[in-house]
């Protein structure tokens, strides 16, 4: 096999990968040689976690708080839910005055043919408020037409020879309404529109399982070593039991809560996958596929006025400006350029930071050094930024291209985090099936060590254990998120 790179000219031996399904005395024996065990607890953490980033900081944000949860308690795997849509302008649908340059010139009545009918008798309506040019809608001046509705409508004006600016008439146009006028002894009004609402409907996919089994010599060594594990709750628990396969189990735990964050995140919306069970395999979406359907966005610089321009989209004119609280899950490329461009941005105001923020010790002990990881925004919103380790993880080369860090690890999630938005992302479970469920085989041996008189599912020497569990995410309102991601390589 072909030798690591990074080691290459020192390497006289090299250990294979191996993925064995199941774990027994000579892969126990190849990694562990003849070093003693009281000395092994480092190498035996890293041999069955890997890499200390198997941490799963986007997964315990969620289960960590019950208002991120959503139990499902009916018949179905699937959950629906009403989304109200934002009043988008109506639009005009058709020119019906092609070849009139001075549309409304001498208070003429022209014609406006829209995609809706949200306007009535009385109506002042504008394509351009900055311009100052307005139309306002005449008595009995509503009919519907093929594709839309035309609106008989006279310039607002009282100088005789203004008109109307022919390009506002164009297909695409769109016009918002700004207030009714009527006269005396009139028994008309404006009317309420809506912008109606959808109906969204979301699903749990598939089983997530992970699987090992030992067999029973590899089970009878001992480590007399202890440590400290995570558990499948985010929490820290001492082992106390020197058997060795404690420590895989530890890497089957760590690799199924991987396995889970990476659905929540990377998850790809697809069904009729193949299995063998006979039933068909779904897949659905997650957050990176979720964003997408939102607002995406990109750049090539990274300032604060971009990360604002981001944020002031998906928050303009719904969410009051000192309430835009924004919570920016990003990689450490996204920390090294958020902090150059608050730098830049401090710069940019001539402002001075005193020496004892950013110097410590004193003498010939000192030390230097500054991160910006949160910043206040002009209009009163704060931005805070959060590691997702899964945007750092091991790439492809072609994932990496030709930068130090991946495209991921420069790119931001930003994730409205306002007094009314805090429940927005959620993780979803079923109320009967809310935990992780694992489980044990028994053979010759169990997880308490060997059988004696017992009752045992096989006669093989050993056991096995098996992880499983289901869950989905559901993002209540997709326009209050982003991404922004990186055109360059860094």
């Amino acid at each position: 096999m072909a030798t690591s790179n990074h080691y290459s000219g020192l390497v006289v031996k090299e250990r294979p990968y191996m993925s064995n399904w199941m774990d027994d005395t000579n892969h126990l024996r190849q990694f562990l040689a003849n070093v003693e065990p009281q000395k092994m607890d480092n190498l035996i953490n890293m041999l069955f976690t890997h890499r200390s980033d198997m941490t799963t900081p986007f997964l315990s944000d969620l289960e960590a708080k019950p208002k991120t949860t959503m139990l499902l308690t009916g018949p179905s795997d699937a959950w629906t839910w009403k989304f109200k849509k934002p009043l988008v302008p109506a639009q005009v649908s058709e020119n019906l005055e092609v070849g009139n340059a001075t549309p409304g010139i001498n208070k003429q009545v022209f014609k406006l043919k829209l995609d809706r009918d949200w306007y009535t008798y009385g109506d002042v309506i504008s394509p351009d408020r900055f311009s100052g040019k307005m139309v306002r809608v005449i008595p009995d001046g509503i009919y519907p037409e093929s594709g839309g509705y035309v609106y008989l409508v006279q310039l607002v004006t009282d100088n005789e020879l203004d008109y109307f600016p022919a390009a506002y008439l164009d297909e695409g146009t769109q016009y918002e309404y700004v207030y009714s006028i009527y006269g005396e002894l009139n028994d008309q009004g404006t009317k309420v529109v809506h912008g109606g609402e959808l109906e969204l409907m979301n699903s749990l996919a598939g089983e997530l399982r992970t699987e090992l089994a030992i067999t029973d010599w590899a089970d009878a060594l001992t480590m007399t070593v202890s440590s400290v594990i995570i558990d499948d709750r985010g929490k820290p628990v001492e082992v106390k039991d020197v058997r060795w396969f404690k420590r895989a189990e530890m890497a089957a735990w760590a690799k199924h809560r991987r396995q889970k964050e990476n659905y929540l995140v990377w998850g790809a919306p697809g069904s009729n996958l193949l299995g063998t069970s006979g039933y068909d395999v779904k897949s659905h979406m997650g957050l990176w596929h979720m964003l997408h359907l939102g607002n995406v966005q990109y750049y090539n610089a990274l300032t604060m006025s971009r990360l604002e321009e981001a944020i002031g989209e998906m928050y303009y004119g719904r969410v009051p400006m000192n309430q835009r609280n924004v919570v920016l899950y990003t990689g450490e490329a996204g920390f090294i350029l958020f902090s150059r461009a608050v730098e830049l941005k401090l710069n940019g105001l001539g402002g001075l930071i005193p020496l004892d923020k950013f110097i410590t010790g004193s003498g010939m002990n000192m030390g230097f050094g500054y991160q910006f990881q949160s910043y206040i925004m002009p209009n009163g919103g704060t931005i805070t930024l959060k590691h997702m380790k899964l945007l750092d993880s091991y790439t492809t080369k072609h994932e990496r291209g030709a930068g130090r860090f991946s495209k991921m690890s420069a790119t931001f999630i930003g994730l409205d985090m306002s007094k009314d938005s805090t429940e927005n992302v959620k993780i979803v479970k079923r109320s009967t099936r809310a935990d992780d469920y694992w489980g044990y085989v028994q053979g010759t041996a169990g997880p308490y060590g060997p059988v004696k008189g017992g009752l045992t599912s096989h006669k093989r020497a050993g056991y096995e254990m098996w992880i499983q569990s289901r869950l989905g995410l559901h993002i209540e309102d997709i326009t209050k998120t982003f991404i922004l991601k990186p055109t360059f390589e860094f």
